[in-house]
């Protein structure tokens, strides 16, 4: 069976994960991403760069409209360290594997 596929949404909601729970994060509860800038990690840094400087420490995800994480990525300094493609809960992919291509 292969997974569904979901469409790309440009809008998103913003969601802080803190040790207990996950809530929406109140300073910036949207971000607004066109494809092209999802297409790489380099690029969706770079996109993501002047929003999240600010932001503090920690694991926040996006969330489309249909209730799915889109990408999940921790912040530490207000830059993004890493960025998770795979649920660490469940195992399955996140929809942002299917836009970014490996590095080069």
């Amino acid at each position: 069976m292969t997974p569904k596929k979901i469409p790309f949404e440009p809008q998103m909601s913003v969601i802080y994960i803190r040790k207990n729970y996950a809530a929406p994060y109140l300073k910036y509860r949207y971000v607004y991403l066109r494809k092209s800038q999802v297409r790489t990690d380099k690029k969706f840094k770079e996109a993501m760069k002047d929003i999240t400087k600010n932001w503090p420490d920690g694991t926040f995800y996006f969330k489309l409209s249909t209730g799915e994480v889109f990408v999940r990525f921790d912040v530490k300094n207000g830059k993004i360290r890493k960025i998770h493609k795979i649920s660490p809960t469940t195992g399955r992919p996140y929809p942002v594997k299917d836009l970014m291509k490996r590095r080069a």
